[in-house]
């Protein structure tokens, strides 16, 4: 049977957590999660992209960057704001970005650490999560490219593509360009990847919702049934114990 098949593998710090049952805010520690990344390796052999959060201060990211290299991974995608991060999709959060020096120097610094030229750091503007202008993004995405980046990822959390679509717009002026990815994906924008020279288009973390989703629903529906103590393990029940629910 023909499938189709996606190009690569996207490593999501969100999914990760979640996972773990922790929030998205950079509590998984980075040794765990090479654990997942080399059980990842060890099933596939597409390219990895690893979200590599803020990769923390510059000496931490030194040290990301050469682990994640020397796995084999093909990529790290490290955003612009400051540690510790929130999840750039919860509202009512404050998204404070780093200053353009601050990250060009870890661009630079993580740059010069690596052993070869094969393994790709790609920043990740945050700006329109920021609620600052197209034009900001543009300024940092400038800047991030004259430091070394590899690639550029523009992120928004808008329902319409309007923003992401005026950047790439923009971007396509530049003299010098590198790989350009885009996340999340609307349609509009992977109909019009050509035009608006557009490599990389993320999918979204849907696989972990819907799987969240499943098993919350499954709960709750046993947890409704005449039989089932909801009050689970409550000592001294009269309530056989076959009838208690663990998860």
């Amino acid at each position: 049977m023909n499938r189709k098949e996606f190009d690569a593998i996207w490593e999501s710090s969100f999914t990760d957590s979640a996972s773990k049952g922790k929030p998205d805010i950079e509590l998984v520690d980075f040794t765990s999660r090479t654990i997942t990344i080399n059980q990842i390796l060890e099933v596939t052999t597409k390219p990895l992209i690893v979200d590599g959060d803020t990769g923390g201060s510059v000496e931490h990211f030194v040290y990301m960057v050469k682990t994640l290299e020397r796995l084999g991974v093909s990529a790290v995608i490290v955003e612009d704001k400051v540690f510790p991060k929130q999840n750039s999709l919860l509202e009512n959060v404050t998204h404070i970005q780093d200053t353009i020096e601050n990250f060009s120097q870890k661009i630079k610094t993580g740059k010069n650490a690596l052993v070869t030229q094969d393994f790709m750091i790609i920043a990740r503007i945050e700006s329109l999560i920021a609620g600052k202008s197209v034009e900001d993004a543009l300024t940092r995405a400038k800047a991030y490219i004259d430091a070394g980046a590899d690639g550029i990822m523009i992120h928004s959390k808008d329902k319409t593509p309007d923003k992401i679509l005026d950047f790439c717009e923009g971007y396509k002026k530049f003299k010098r360009q590198v790989p350009l990815v885009t996340v999340p994906t609307h349609r509009e924008v992977v109909s019009q990847h050509n035009h608006l020279a557009v490599h990389i288009s993320v999918v979204p973390d849907g696989s972990c919702t819907i799987s969240e989703f499943t098993v919350v629903c499954y709960a709750e529906s046993a947890l409704k049934g005449p039989e089932v103590l909801c009050s689970i393990g409550t000592e001294g029940s009269e309530v056989p114990p076959r009838t208690r629910v663990f998860t």
